[in-house]
C-alpha cells in the first residue's frame, strides 16, 4: 500500500489490539507509523514490512501474540529473530533476503513420509 492509501484508511486499523498500531491516533501519528512500517523507505508498505512491524512490536511488548509469533524463533523451532536492519541497511544492492524456507527440513524417506517409496501395484 502506498502512503496515500494508508492515509485514507489508517482509521481502519485502530482497535484491533495490535500493540504496534496503538500509537495511530491522528493524521500526524499515522504518517509517523507509515514511515516506521516502510522499513526500506520505498514509499510503499510491502506485506513483509507490515508483518515484521507487527511482529517486532508484539514480541518487544511480550504480549501473548508476541510469544506465539516468537515460537518460530531461536528457542522455539527456528533461528534467533532480529529486527530487520532498516532503511539504511535493508535492501542494499546485492543483499540477500532470508528465505521463508530457510532452515526448513526436507521430509525423510526413512520416516515413512510423503517422500517414501510407494509399494508397486501388481
Amino acid at each position: 500500500m502506498d502512503k496515500d492509501e494508508w492515509m485514507k484508511g489508517w482509521k481502519g486499523v485502530q482497535n484491533y489490539g495490535f500493540v504496534a498500531l496503538d500509537s495511530v491516533k491522528d493524521k500526524k501519528s499515522a504518517e509517523e507509523v507509515f514511515g516506521k512500517i516502510d522499513d526500506n523507505g520505498g514509499g510503499i508498505v510491502l506485506l513483509d514490512e507490515w508483518c515484521e512491524f507487527i511482529k517486532a512490536a508484539e514480541i518487544a511488548a511480550g504480549t501473548e501474540l508476541g510469544k506465539t509469533l516468537a515460537e518460530d524463533e531461536e528457542g522455539g523451532v527456528g533461528k534467533k529473530w532480529e529486527k530487520p536492519a532498516g532503511k539504511k541497511d535493508a535492501m542494499k544492492p546485492g543483499a540477500k533476503r532470508p528465505s521463508a524456507a530457510a532452515g526448513a527440513k526436507k521430509p525423510s524417506s526413512a520416516a515413512g513420509g510423503a517422500a517414501a517409496k510407494r509399494p508397486s501395484k501388481k
